[in-house]
């Protein structure tokens, strides 16, 4: 009889070899597989329970209930361990991962199953998570500090871009001053050239006599020298203004005082022009008493005649320089109200990224990390 029982244990036992086998190839270490042969040890059990309870009758039946409960319980317990246990931390861990808690100690499982998968990439994610949100916290609070020295160094490149562009715009009305004075005294250079012009052709026509044509003769040269003077000086302070307005930037208030000189000797020269055109007639009414004394004094008379040509041509020179100066200050007053608008432009975007870095900031304080 015992025998016949071992042989029915032993027959019993590998027929359910197969199905573990099966299990195997076809769930390998899942927890699906584990469940199966849960199960199949439950399967096993109970196949002896009923065969005990069959041949020795239903008094054997608490025997078999007794050995069911003691084969359950073990069986409940690696259910438990294997199963409930890692499922209710791991769904505890999420729930507080979900609430922002990233400081949570998770239970080391080494199951080759689901449940060892599971527990790993939630540590890995705790992990990952961890240091994307102290980057992000560390590169939000960099961004908050670069973007305030962004937008404080914006607005003094503002403040000093604007007063540099107000100081052009001076710089500019001052050079177009000058300009419109330079051209005047141009104008009356050309006039004192033509007039210089018909006076040696009227000398050349009258006889020397008269002191009084010798006296305004000399007059004459007195004021032209007086021009010629003016206009080497024009000429210097026209190179000091142009020096003065390529260093203008802040410093515009020495150019306004070259200005003024230019502008004063302008006048000068107007004047001494003036006075050369009232000699000239002055020495056309003489030059019909003393045309034989008159013919001495030609050659210096067309000399004059040279020299304010050169004055006229200077003037020109000068008016040419002064209108690209001008130019040049034009755009440098332009270039300096874009240069303005981009600083305003890059104070307001570096006042916009620190708003976002304090969004991003107030974002991620929701995560408590380690």
């Amino acid at each position: 009889m015992m025998s016949d029982m071992m042989i029915f244990f032993l027959g019993v036992g590998g027929s359910l070899i197969p199905a573990a086998i099966l299990v195997r190839l076809i769930f390998k270490k899942s927890l699906i597989a584990t469940l199966l042969y849960l199960m199949l040890v439950i399967i096993y059990t109970d196949i002896i329970g009923f065969y005990l309870v069959g041949v020795y009758g239903i008094k054997y039946f608490l025997y078999a209930l007794t050995i069911g409960f003691i084969v359950a319980i073990p069986v409940l317990m690696v259910i438990s361990k294997l199963i409930k246990e890692p499922l209710i931390e791991s769904a505890k861990n999420i729930k507080e991962i979900a609430n922002g808690n990233l400081t949570i100690r998770m239970s080391e499982y080494s199951f080759d199953n689901e449940i060892g998968t599971l527990n790993k990439s939630l540590k890995q994610l705790i992990n990952n998570s961890t240091n994307i949100i102290a980057n992000i916290k560390d590169g939000s609070e960099n961004i908050d500090s670069v973007s305030n020295q962004l937008s404080g160094a914006a607005q003094t490149i503002s403040s000093g871009v604007s007063e540099q562009a107000a100081g052009a715009e001076e710089v500019s009305s001052s050079m177009e001053e000058m300009v419109s004075n330079i051209e005047q005294n141009t104008e009356n250079a050309l006039k004192t050239k033509d007039i210089s012009q018909r006076a040696a052709k009227a000398m050349e026509q009258v006889s020397k006599a008269s002191e009084n044509s010798t006296k305004a003769v000399k007059d004459i040269f007195s004021k032209i020298n007086i021009v010629v003077e003016i206009a080497e000086k024009t000429d210097l302070l026209a190179i000091n203004a142009a020096v003065e307005a390529a260093r203008a930037g802040e410093e515009g208030r020495g150019f306004a005082v070259v200005a003024g000189e230019v502008r004063k000797l302008a006048e000068r020269s107007q004047l001494a022009a003036n006075e050369i055109v009232e000699l000239a007639n002055l020495g056309m009414q003489t030059t019909e008493e003393s045309t034989n004394m008159l013919k001495g004094i030609l050659p210096e008379i067309k000399q004059t005649s040279r020299l304010v040509e050169e004055i006229a041509a200077a003037s020109q020179e000068q008016n040419s320089g002064a209108q690209q100066v001008n130019s040049a200050i034009q755009q440098l007053s332009m270039i300096t109200q874009q240069n303005a608008s981009s600083s305003e432009e890059m104070a307001s975007n570096s006042e916009e990224m620190a708003s976002q870095a304090a969004q991003l900031k107030e974002i991620t304080s929701f995560y408590h990390l380690r």
